[in-house]
């Protein structure tokens, strides 16, 4: 009940699955958030200040994101 919406995005920045499910017009690139950004560049995970989030209405949200890795322990994509 606390999860708003959680998603995997692979290593283009691509939405590839996401609860609830998104149509594909409405996945957006993410790779300028920073719950995509840090987890690819370091490889650990991400946890966000806490925001408003867009569609939340004037409830404060926290991120929080893992790299998904690869065989060779490469970020390959992000789940948040």
């Amino acid at each position: 009940p606390g999860f708003r919406t959680m998603l995997v995005a692979d290593a283009g920045a691509r939405i590839v699955a996401s609860s609830p499910a998104l149509p594909p017009h409405l996945r957006p690139p993410v790779g300028d958030r920073s719950y995509f950004r840090e987890p690819m560049a370091t490889g650990r995970p991400h946890v966000s200040d806490a925001f408003r989030g867009r569609g939340f209405g004037t409830k404060a949200v926290i991120g929080v994101s893992a790299p998904v890795l690869d065989a060779r322990g490469r970020p390959a994509g992000v789940v948040e």
